[in-house]
């Protein structure tokens, strides 16, 4: 009963636009991430260790907005995937600098794509496997029900999606040697003994080494791909960087231009730990 429960109401998502679901997650916010939540408190405290130098007001101010964006992110997903299956240009208003993109499929290279959350990182995927052939790393979800339902979704434009483990890599690599691409989240904190420290936002942070090291060995550009909601669901508008790396100096960077596009619980653990979409994971300062 419990799994039916759940597809329908990941089924009913998937057919509520952003415009009626961004009224929602003003409803979800205040039920669940009040200001005794853990969510929030996590939220300030982070923010404070990010921006030392902003008062009171600002912090309330941009928690709120953050969580905002998290509610927004949970239940615009299931529409995304369904409506981009079909009609991708429907939900993209602007894509920024997307002759970056083009160039590479013109020299018939390959790209790797850094998806960090910021923003509405799911149409940043969706988009990114529309305009090549596209690997992407997926970590499954313990619940079935979701898990058959977001690895679907996220292979909606034709992604390969593969797991995070050696098979997976291997699939990667075979990617990268094929002249095609792969998307990566950066701001996983890596296991222990698997990354280089980095600083975020000036903090020392355990910052994955994977993508560095498969753009060297296989001579592929770095591109970072982010997504922007637009005012009341209207649409979204996509941005594209080069000449970037996956370092926490990058991602601080990206995140400082609209900080309220991040989890802001998770802006700045000392393990730069962000969260992921739909997964109940609670980041914890340390």
């Amino acid at each position: 009963m419990r799994s039916l429960i759940q597809k329908i109401t990941l089924i009913l998502l998937s057919w509520i636009n952003p415009q009626i679901t961004s009224i929602f997650a003003l409803i979800i916010k205040k039920i669940f991430f009040s200001k005794k939540s853990k969510k929030y408190q996590v939220s300030m405290i982070n923010l404070r260790i990010c921006f030392p130098e902003k008062n009171d007001e600002w912090l309330e101010k941009m928690i709120n907005a953050s969580l905002d964006e998290f509610a927004k992110a949970i239940l615009e997903a299931p529409y995304l995937w369904r409506v981009a299956s079909r009609n991708l240009d429907k939900l993209i208003f602007k894509v920024h600098e997307e002759h970056y993109i083009d160039q590479c499929l013109e020299k018939n290279k390959g790209i790797i794509f850094l998806t960090p959350h910021h923003g509405c990182w799911e149409l940043s995927g969706l988009y990114a496997a529309s305009k090549i052939d596209t690997a992407i790393l997926f970590n499954p979800f313990k619940n079935k029900t979701l898990n058959n339902f977001v690895l679907k979704g996220r292979a909606a434009t034709g992604a390969t999606v593969v797991p995070t483990d050696n098979v997976g890599i291997k699939v990667l690599l075979k990617f990268l040697k094929n002249n095609k691409a792969i998307g990566i989240l950066p701001d996983h904190t890596p296991k222990a003994g698997q990354g280089e420290m980095s600083f975020f936002f000036n903090e020392p942070s355990n910052t994955i080494t994977l993508i560095n090291k498969l753009a060297r060995k296989s001579k592929t550009p770095i591109m970072f791909i982010h997504s922007k909601r637009l005012p009341k669901g209207i649409g979204y508008e996509i941005f594209i960087e080069t000449g970037l790396s996956s370092s926490g100096i990058t991602l601080t960077k990206l995140t400082a231009k609209i900080p309220s596009f991040n989890s802001a619980e998770s802006i700045s653990t000392l393990s730069a730990r962000v969260h992921d979409l739909l997964n109940a994971l609670e980041a914890k300062p340390l």
